[in-house]
């Protein structure tokens, strides 16, 4: 405050000052935004000079700052440029500022506007995840934008998967590439939500019980996790505990239904052996219990040292011989 006080009485003792002075000040207008080519801010890029020709030459070499990094803006307010003036041997009742309170001056830099990364990186990410599966995807970190110091050649930006993820997050890196030569890398963080679908019970469901569209169902939600690749409903499926109504039915708690025993051991069997030309059958004895689709050994006829061969089980009860039975078969019946 006690700096702007003096600029400004400053200010008003240069323009209220005598008609014959007035000839001798320099009068300097400053634009609210510049932007310069030079590394070096000179009050002679920033301003807008009239005056004495003596005092405007000094005046416009005098050095207001430096840019130390790429993007960088810097603002300069009448106060400063009064003392960097005065510390050049001009007085501020010389001086007659302008225009602007401040100004921003910037260099003339090709930049890559965060937005830019953003699209990359969220393009890239959409393809890999696959767009139909994401439900929501924001971004948590937005990049810095990228400078060319020359804003030359051609530029390319290369997005890739980031090195160390996070549940619900993904991380891309997106290479900023200059005539086939990576300058930097800008990261771009995003959260995920995921269209997935559960098994939902719609009654009480007892333990042993299969899973059907009678008493369950299957809804879409928003996860921070995807979906299996492989998942598919439960249906067919038996239920390992009891499931409340309303409760989801996580896949730990199901298990496949277990093929009904349709043979039982000492049962008598019919095995059958059918083929395009010959269509023979046997009774025989089931040596063990069986379910559709399963090996058990049968012995054939009904002396005690009858042939053994191994069938498999139908679903209609019979046996049709396995392998090396079908050859015992064969001999037996002379075929």
């Amino acid at each position: 405050m006690k700096w702007a006080v003096i600029a400004w009485m400053a200010i008003w003792m240069a323009s209220a000052g005598p008609a014959k002075a007035q000839g001798d000040m320099l009068r300097i207008y400053l634009p609210r935004e510049i932007v310069i080519q030079e590394d070096v801010i000179r009050l002679g890029q920033v301003g807008i000079f009239r005056g004495d020709a003596l005092l405007q030459a000094k005046a416009e070499s005098v050095e207001l700052g430096k840019f130390a990094l790429t993007g960088q803006q810097v603002m300069l307010d009448r106060v400063s440029i009064l003392s960097r003036l005065a510390s050049s041997g001009i007085k501020a009742d010389q001086v007659l500022l302008s225009g602007a309170q401040t100004v921003l001056v910037r260099r003339d830099e090709k930049q890559i506007h965060p937005d830019r990364i953003e699209a990359v990186a969220r393009f890239f990410l959409e393809t890999v995840m696959g767009s139909d599966r994401l439900c929501e995807l924001k971004v948590l970190r937005k990049p810095r934008a990228w400078v060319l110091p020359d804003g030359s050649g051609n530029i390319d930006l290369r997005p890739q998967m980031g090195q160390y993820q996070v549940k619900g997050t993904r991380r891309v890196s997106v290479e900023i590439v200059k005539d086939n030569k990576v300058l930097g890398r800008r990261e771009v963080a995003f959260s995920l939500r995921f269209r997935c679908r559960r098994a939902v019970a719609t009654e009480e469901i007892p333990a042993g019980t299969f899973l059907t569209n009678q008493n369950m169902k299957i809804e879409t939600v928003e996860s921070d996790t995807a979906e299996p690749t492989d998942w598919k409903p439960p249906y067919g499926q038996v239920a390992q505990r009891l499931v409340r109504s309303g409760d989801v039915i996580p896949d730990t708690l199901t298990a496949p239904a277990e093929p009904i025993i349709v043979v039982k051991r000492r049962q008598m069997v019919v095995v059958r052996l059918e083929s395009p030309l010959l269509q023979l059958s046997w009774v025989g004895e089931a040596l063990s219990d069986g379910r559709v689709g399963e090996i058990i050994k049968v012995k054939m006829g009904a002396l005690r040292n009858g042939r053994i061969i191994t069938a498999r089980v139908k679903e209609d009860g019979t046996l049709e011989p396995y392998r090396e039975g079908m050859n015992i078969w064969a001999a037996k019946t002379g075929s």
